[in-house]
């Protein structure tokens, strides 16, 4: 699990760099064969995509809030035994 509060952006062109060429020649191919033979059947409509990303954000959202409460947790068991630690060794 990553915990760190920022990406920097080397990091995150070599953690990209497979997937954004590759779907940069996909959507090229698709607006080319969308503009050059007038497929219709191309045509992506707005509300889809807008459901398909309020779905994508509620995911990563309570993805994210679950690694937060895991993280938190793992302090509060660390801090019990440093404290406990502590004490047995007054």
């Amino acid at each position: 699990m990553y915990t760190k509060h920022r990406f920097g952006l080397w990091q995150t062109l070599r953690w990209t760099s497979t997937i954004f060429p590759a779907m940069g020649l996909w959507s090229l191919a698709l607006v080319a064969v969308h503009h050059f033979f007038e497929l219709e059947a191309l045509r992506l409509l707005g509300l889809p995509v807008g459901i398909l990303g309020t779905a994508v954000s509620f995911y990563l959202g309570f993805k994210g809030n679950a690694a937060y409460e895991r993280l938190w947790e793992a302090r509060k068991i660390w801090g019990g035994i440093v404290n406990t630690s502590r004490t047995w060794g007054i």
